[in-house]
């Protein structure tokens, strides 16, 4: 909601008259005469008209001001653009944060928003929160960024250790599709934009997508009559589908950044496909190790069959081996 306007112009001429009439008995007991005709009631009038013209300049905001306003906020009238079509630009980019707020709702990240949602939200002109750098980045001229995520007292290249006044922020560009990275020329460019919008004080580190990369084997049941070599490349892509980095997920918009990978899930997902009966058995590993301490045995991925994924990390999908059981095999 927008602040209320102060009416500086809420007196009136004769208001302002009585008012300094009623004031003389305290202010000057020798003044008697408060008729029309004494001179210094005139005088009074005079001043009260003054005032009241003084009040009424004070209402008013004359357009080469509120010009001035616009430059201060970095804003101009485009060519052929009325000066309250550039207020009105200029009252969206003013509030844009709070609309954000409100479209997020329960929401933690712009991230968890459809992309749709957020075009519609105007750029805040000073990135407050996560989400206003979020916002900020997708927005970033001449990168063409698909997602971005952002995380406060972090510093995603110092793991493990708290960074106060640090704020983290993952984006992930559109190309190359199934492992979108960010390029030198990208990097240097959101730097530069973020760097605009930060708030004093506020350090900001880019990074682009890290990758977990997993590897999956299935084996499938498929349904009476269907083709095995079709039922298994259709498994392999629904696979490829729920983990890919920009359109899987159960809702579409990606998978999500240290979201981990569970055996359940894929299961359900090869068993969804229409010519599969069931998921005889999916096995889920993770492709090579980071664990924190070198030179420690790895222990990824084992002991309850999911892989876990650090945070800011998204999934690369490996090899997939899927097998139809019972029929004629077939590897996607």
């Amino acid at each position: 909601m927008a602040l209320p306007v102060e009416v500086l112009d809420d007196l009136r001429w004769v208001q302002l008259v009585q008012e300094a009439r009623d004031r003389l008995p305290s202010t000057a007991p020798t003044w008697t005469d408060h008729n029309v005709h004494d001179p210094g009631i005139t005088i009074l009038e005079l001043l009260a008209a003054k005032v009241e013209a003084l009040s009424y300049r004070s209402d008013q905001i004359p357009a080469g001001h509120r010009e001035m306003f616009l430059r201060l906020l970095g804003l101009r009238s485009r060519p052929g653009e009325q000066l309250e079509d550039t207020l009105n630009r200029a009252a969206a980019m003013l509030w844009a944060h709070e609309r954000l707020t409100e479209a997020l709702g329960d929401a933690d990240s712009c991230d968890d928003l459809d992309r749709q949602v957020l075009d519609g939200l105007p750029v805040p002109s000073r990135a407050v929160t996560c989400a206003d750098l979020e916002r900020v980045a997708l927005a970033t001229p001449g990168v063409d960024v698909a997602r971005a995520r952002a995380w406060a007292n972090v510093d995603l290249a110092l793991p493990c250790q708290l960074a106060p006044g640090t704020v983290s922020v993952i984006v992930s560009p559109r190309a190359p599709d199934h492992r979108p990275a960010l390029s030198p020329d990208d990097h240097e460019r959101v730097v530069r934009h973020l760097d605009r919008y930060r708030t004093v004080g506020t350090r900001v580190r880019v990074f682009g997508p890290s990758y977990t990369e997993v590897h999956v084997t299935a084996q499938v049941v498929l349904r009476p009559g269907a083709h095995p070599a079709r039922a298994v490349a259709a498994a392999g892509d629904a696979l490829r589908g729920f983990l890919h980095p920009l359109r899987g997920g159960s809702d579409g918009r990606g998978w999500r950044f240290g979201r981990d990978v569970y055996q359940s899930e894929l299961m359900a997902v090869v068993g969804a496909v229409p010519d599969v009966d069931l998921a005889a058995s999916v096995t889920v590993r993770r492709g090579g190790c980071r664990c924190l301490r070198p030179g420690a045995s790895c222990t990824c991925g084992t002991g309850c069959g999911n892989v876990c994924v650090p945070a800011g990390d998204l999934v690369a999908l490996g090899d997939v081996d899927v097998t139809a059981v019972g029929g004629r095999a077939g590897t996607s």
